[in-house]
């Protein structure tokens, strides 16, 4: 097939795919396919400049669609596998596929090519040594960071010796390029294979899989980017399937720190709300319990959990909304199979299954007839123990064993989790929620977010409602529910209000002394950051010992409880706070300069950078070095312009652009006076923060200061 047609399969390919993986609706696909063939450009490639894909996505998609391009090809014969003299030397194919890396390698022969990811290539190749067909995975050049997550693949996968995982048989590297050489599976994924499986069929298959998941994490490893795509299945001979889990390129050892805590790694359709988060350093198995559940929900469903025009889209859903019971899609769906999907996509880690383990046993138990765990009332399960044993219940005494056992399990379920330990985590999930869409909102453009805010203000009402109905019981966890809602709403001393009474009602934990440490220490800041006036250096000092009193040393002393893996903050963050309220400003700027400061979305890493700079700019100043004092100021403007770039709807990050602006322009006024750029700056930048909320109370405050700063020059210069 040559010219238009060829391109029209190979767009109609991609179309399919992304329809497969619930990226686009029947409608959106028939617009895409359309103007996919008129521009002449691919259709996925449409897609990511539209903002539907990322590029990791994209290249994983593309992935995928290698891999059922080879499905269709058949595999290469074994016995007679191409020799050195035979084999093509460089090029695989006549397609335009990238060339084999190693030309003329004697260890071995390549046969064709497979796919390209996000690390690399993947080429089919055969050891002529042990008369075996490879996968053979090569790391792109250049790129030190892809090399280390490619070796780290390598070494995870190899890490788990289980059947469901693709066996790694060999790593290494030959003329400057690094390999890994695995299992070739001779199968399409369990996404492309779905549609031909019965129901039964796919919770089978699903749960082998999962053996290999509960394998990785009896090795310690989380895969953390489990879906229909990473999970290949072959045919047996007897018409069986052997699905082996693959991709281990995010996997990371969730007993260690390290990596990048707070990346958004993964696909966001089957991610849990912690991984969304860019929570890296709280993720353990219970995280994968989640994908997998996400993946058995696109099984049944023929979508994910949560879909939506653009990743951010999707993002925002999984954090904010419930998914669709799988039954609402299609009725069909056993109801034992939902609530063990459901329990999967619990939002509160404590409330999904403890482990894979558990997951596989309920998978089981729904293909065996018996009850789920996933349903709990003690009336579910007489019924189900009555069906299933119905000629046994005939004969009289076996009624009352099952009734006394089923009841037993009930009552021994209700019992496992005490009412005020259930209350903290309803609380503290309808908290996320409220907390995360308010950082979506905050990442999407600039736009005026009262609407936004006006909804969260209602779903905060009906919390504290609720949190009044539960009695005392539920005080603590509710006062401290509330106060964290009250601070992502930027209302530092209702949160403050709040927060201190949880404490007062001895709810102490962790998180609590984080967000406390979080409320005084933007207190903190907010007014030392403010205090630019030219005093004496005795009224500067007492000035200074007052807010460390009343905000700074208080949060030092939460700072110091807030540890652990309920703490949701990246711990270098943590120590970059201590080092800065103990007045260790090299070292906290060092430490928001490790990799796992730098994801973009992440802005309180460049903010709380861009507060270092500004307070060392203003001791500089206070000491007479005025070129110093410039110069921080420059890169504390530099930190506040990316905190903005990423947070445009976010009304205080404008703010503190604007503080700083003020900052400067008081020390213009006891300087050279030029202060209209400052005054010009900060107004626009007040302007961006109205914009998204025009009753920003801080930001009126400052526009209100700039006009009479810009009276008292002009006076003093003897103008109007």
């Amino acid at each position: 097939m040559h010219g238009a047609g060829r391109h029209q399969e190979l767009y109609e390919e991609e179309v399919l795919l992304a329809l497969d993986e619930g990226l686009l609706s029947s409608d959106e696909a028939a617009a895409l396919r359309e103007e996919a063939l008129r521009l002449h450009r691919g259709p996925l490639e449409l897609m990511k400049e539209r903002g539907l894909l990322t590029e990791n996505t994209l290249d994983l998609l593309r992935k995928d669609l290698a891999r059922e391009r080879t499905d269709r090809g058949g595999a290469a014969p074994i016995q007679e596998a191409p020799t050195l003299s035979t084999a093509p030397p460089a090029t695989v194919d006549t397609d335009g596929a990238p060339a084999f890396p190693v030309p003329g390698w004697d260890r071995y022969e390549p046969v064709r090519f497979l796919g390209q990811g996000g690390m690399g290539t993947v080429f089919l190749a055969y050891d002529p040594l042990l008369r075996r067909n490879v996968a053979l995975k090569f790391v792109r050049d250049g790129d030190p960071e892809l090399a280390r997550r490619f070796l780290s693949e390598a070494r995870a996968q190899a890490r788990v010796r289980h059947e469901r995982v693709c066996e790694v048989y060999e790593v290494g590297e030959v003329r400057g390029q690094a390999f890994i050489a695995m299992r070739y599976v001779e199968g399409p994924s369990l996404g492309q294979l779905s549609h031909s499986l019965t129901l039964e069929q796919r919770v089978l298959v699903l749960a082998q899989a999962a053996e290999g998941v509960h394998a990785a994490h009896r090795a310690g490893l989380v895969h953390r980017d489990l879906k229909p795509g990473n999970i290949l299945v072959e045919r047996t001979e007897d018409g069986g399937f052997n699905p082996f889990v693959m991709d281990f390129g995010l996997a990371r050892d969730w007993r260690e720190e390290g990596g990048h805590p707070n990346a958004v790694l993964g696909t966001p359709h089957y991610m849990p709300p912690e991984q969304a988060r860019g929570e890296g350093h709280r993720l353990d198995r219970r995280a994968d319990v989640y994908a997998l559940g996400g993946t058995l929900y696109a099984l049944l469903t023929g979508q994910p959990p949560f879909t939506g025009d653009t990743e951010t889209q999707v993002l925002t859903r999984l954090q904010t909304q419930p998914p669709v019971p799988p039954r609402a899609l299609d009725a069909n769906i056993p109801e034992d199979l939902e609530a063990i999907v459901l329990k999967c996509l619990e939002k509160e880690r404590p409330l999904r299954y403890d482990s894979v383990r558990s997951l596989i046993d309920d998978l089981q138990r729904f293909l065996a007839g018996e009850p789920v765990r996933a349903r709990h009332g003690a009336r579910y399960w007489l019924r189900k123990k009555v069906r299933k044993h119905r000629a046994a219940l005939m004969l009289g005494t076996g009624v009352v064993v099952v009734v006394a056992g089923a009841l037993g399990q009930a009552a021994l379920t209700r019992a496992q989790v005490s009412e005020r330990e259930r209350l903290a985590r309803a609380f503290t999930e309808r908290v996320e929620r409220i907390e995360s869409a308010v950082r979506y909102s905050a990442l999407s453009r600039l736009h005026d977010t009262r609407e936004d805010r006006q909804a969260l203000r209602a779903s905060m009402a009906t919390l504290e409602a609720d949190v009044r109905r539960a009695g005392t019981q539920a005080e603590g966890a509710g006062q401290y529910a509330l106060g964290r809602a009250l601070f992502a709403l930027d209302d530092l001393d209702g949160a403050r209000q709040k927060l201190e009474a949880a404490w007062t009602h001895g709810y102490r934990e962790p998180r609590v002394a984080w967000a406390l440490a979080q409320v005084l220490g933007h207190l903190y800041r907010d007014q030392l950051l403010l205090d630019v006036e030219r005093r004496a250096p005795e009224q500067r000092e007492a000035r200074r010992q007052e807010l460390n009193r009343r905000y700074r040393d208080p949060a030092l002393v939460y700072l110091r409880q807030a540890e652990g893996p309920d703490v949701p903050a990246p711990p270098a963050f943590v120590k970059a706070l201590f080092a800065f309220y103990e007045d260790r400003p090299e070292e906290a700027l060092s430490l928001l300069g490790t990799p796992g400061m730098q994801v973009p979305w992440f802005y309180e890493a460049p903010l709380l950078r861009g507060d270092i700079l500004l307070a060392r700019a203003m001791q500089r100043w206070n000491g007479g070095d005025r070129a110093g004092s410039q110069a921080d100021l420059s890169l504390s403007r530099e930190a506040y312009a990316a905190a903005v770039a990423t947070a445009e709807s976010q009304p205080g990050v404008h703010a503190v652009l604007g503080r700083l602006e003020l900052a400067a322009m008081v020390m213009e006024l006891y300087g050279e006076g030029n202060v209209l750029p400052h005054y010009e700056r900060g107004l626009k930048a007040l302007s961006h923060a109205l914009a998204a909320a025009p009753d920003h109370a801080r930001a009126l405050v400052l526009v209100a200061r700039f006009h009479r700063r810009l009276a008292e020059q002009r006076t003093n210069q003897g103008g109007e």
